[in-house]
């Protein structure tokens, strides 16, 4: 990429009236030529954390609107921990890292080696997500460097109108989606070329600001077999109402309100477009999901007054296997309290770790641990999947000495 010289083309798209045909734009410029382009900027660039790097807290402009859209694209993509996430067209991985830190094993991609750079070198400075599983990767001309099936989860925020060539890029994602796997986009909309914003852009910096044409993408996206595609109405600017209107919509679903409600999530939604499809498959669950985890526990031999050995069956009556013990997400552990006159002799309950392999809906296993108590003391014994939930908080069944 080094050889390549930046040549202007505008004359290829720009027409008389200076306005931008991004299609014209789109073939005036091969990959690397955008690459280059890209990584020209992000060379520029002095101090990423005046903007880049403090994403999507960077603009209070900005900052409500896109903590609204990523909050509709987790809904959508439902990314557990642990799952292989991709972020498409990362950039300096703003996205990438907020998957991470929810215990995702994200991989940013993006064409600019010298955003990736960045992304890199801030993943390193980080106390926490230094030492998680986060990669960045060049996305070469067409291809995304990944095996087969090897991705759960695939999300596109505000990239996927930057690529010149939509139908290779959604091949590429059904390729590397798992059985089950998600892609969830979000968007600009059909005009978005046609926006002085766009105009700009595309004018000044060369770069794509293609139209998001949702039943184009459907069509495509059916044709390799992806399913299920749905659209996301919503708003990310209130609806502010008295009072009184607002105990109107509430209590009594006031047609006038609802209306209004859902002009403003309408027009909210003129120029942006989000939307999921689902490669078909069943995707297995297991105790990272909170639907899938529920335990029952009995009590084979129960402690003698002061303590002493207690023989305990745990049974995974959820529709998920259980993952082994650890600290992780979704790590099923045993929680020991004890009770004093109806009071909780430490803060937290006590962990267990028990587990060793993946414990499969319907089976049992046993333990035996020691446990020391006072007179009178109540044992409480319940399951947790790590950061997911408590057995007993999600329909489960504990068991207490009593």
């Amino acid at each position: 990429m080094s050889d390549i010289i930046l040549e202007d083309k505008s004359s290829q798209y720009v027409g008389p009236d200076g306005r931008v045909d991004v299609q014209k734009l789109i073939k005036a410029y091969g990959h690397e030529e955008h690459a280059l382009r890209a990584d020209a900027y992000f060379a520029s660039v002095s101090d990423p954390w005046t903007h880049h790097l403090r994403k999507p807290f960077s603009s209070l402009h900005e900052t409500p609107a896109m903590l609204a859209s990523y909050g509709v694209v987790l809904q959508m993509l439902q990314p557990r921990p642990d799952q292989v996430v991709v972020d498409f067209g990362c950039g300096t991985g703003w996205l990438s890292h907020a998957m991470a830190l929810m215990g995702c094993r994200a991989i940013g991609l993006d064409i600019s080696e010298a955003a990736l750079n960045i992304a890199r070198d801030a993943t390193a400075a980080h106390p926490y997500l230094r030492d998680r599983p986060v990669t960045f990767l060049r996305i070469g001309d067409g291809k995304i460097p990944l095996e087969d099936e090897s991705v759960d989860r695939l999300v596109c925020f505000d990239s996927f109108h930057h690529v010149a060539d939509q139908a290779v890029w959604l091949s590429e994602f059904y390729r590397v989606l798992k059985p089950g796997g998600r892609a969830a986009f979000n968007e600009p909309g059909p005009n978005h070329a046609e926006s002085d914003t766009s105009q700009h852009e595309m004018r000044q910096f060369g770069v794509i600001e293609n139209n998001i044409v949702a039943s184009e993408i459907r069509d495509t996206a059916y044709a390799l077999g992806f399913t299920d595609m749905k659209m996301a109405l919503f708003q990310d600017v209130p609806v502010m109402v008295s009072l009184e209107d607002h105990d109107l919509a509430i209590e009594q679903r006031s047609d006038i309100i609802m209306n209004h409600l859902g002009k403003a999530v309408a027009e909210g939604c003129v120029n942006r477009r989000v939307f999921v499809m689902v490669k078909p498959g069943e995707e297995a669950q297991d105790s990272r999901y909170l639907q899938a985890f529920a335990a029952s526990i009995s009590a084979v031999a129960r402690p003698i007054e002061g303590g002493s050995a207690i023989k305990a069956a745990l049974t995974n009556v959820g529709s998920g296997a259980w993952r082994p013990s650890g600290g992780e997400a979704g790590c099923v552990n045993l929680g020991v309290s004890t009770f004093l006159n109806g009071k909780p002799l430490l803060g937290e309950p006590e962990r267990y770790m028990f587990i060793h392999e993946p414990v499969l809906p319907g089976q049992t296993v046993e333990v035996t641990f020691d446990i020391m108590h006072p007179p009178g003391a109540v044992i409480r014994l319940d399951m947790v999947s790590e950061l997911v939930a408590w057995s007993s908080m999600n329909g489960g069944t504990p068991w207490e000495s009593r």
